[in-house]
């Protein structure tokens, strides 16, 4: 049980190292394609766009043409199987149809709480057809805009009670290692 717990601690020390990193410009999104009843399997071609809940305002899509809710104008092409897919949007090594890669997404293109994605899908056969209805974008993707916070901008009164403001949090393979508690920490069961 030490070793397990040991195992996660060393877990969240490795996340709080790689969160101080930069922080990815990638959404992933999972979705399902039914075509005439059917779950579609083959290569599906798509559009992606964020748009408000009216549809009338785009603020980003996969290759930075869609205006007013419209559909992007290139289309880039994902596997399908049984009906699954799965994208980063955001992913620079997704090409479209020209060949350009995928436009990353920024802090500002989550600007605005009433965020929803916008999906297109090709079958190759009956052409565009808008997928309804469109998805909410929720917190985990406004964890982006955490990036543009400045630096000491965070007080210790909007951290959890007890945690000060350049706290640290140390590992120890010994459960009692006597340097430590002697420099104040505290020991987690």
């Amino acid at each position: 049980m030490r070793y397990h717990c040991l195992q996660i601690l060393l877990l969240c020390l490795s996340a709080v190292s790689i969160s101080s990193a930069q922080v990815p410009t990638m959404i992933n999104y999972q979705g399902r394609v039914v075509v005439d009843g059917t779950n579609f399997t083959g290569n599906g071609q798509f559009k992606f766009a964020f748009v408000d809940s009216s549809g009338a305002t785009s603020f980003w899509s996969h290759d930075g043409t869609s205006t007013s809710g419209s559909a992007p104008a290139r289309h880039i092409v994902l596997p399908v199987s049984s009906g699954l897919y799965s994208v980063a949007l955001g992913d620079s090594s997704v090409l479209n149809s020209a060949g350009n890669p995928m436009d990353a997404i920024t802090p500002a293109d989550l600007g605005n709480a009433d965020l929803w994605l916008r999906i297109w899908f090709n079958d190759g056969q009956s052409g565009f057809q808008q997928l309804s209805p469109d998805q909410r974008i929720t917190s985990v993707a406004y964890a982006l805009v955490a990036e543009s916070v400045p630096d000491g901008s965070i007080t210790a009164e909007k951290l959890a009670p007890g945690v000060g403001a350049g706290g640290n949090l140390q590992a120890s393979r010994s459960s009692s290692d006597a340097t430590l508690l002697a420099d104040g920490y505290l020991k987690i069961n």
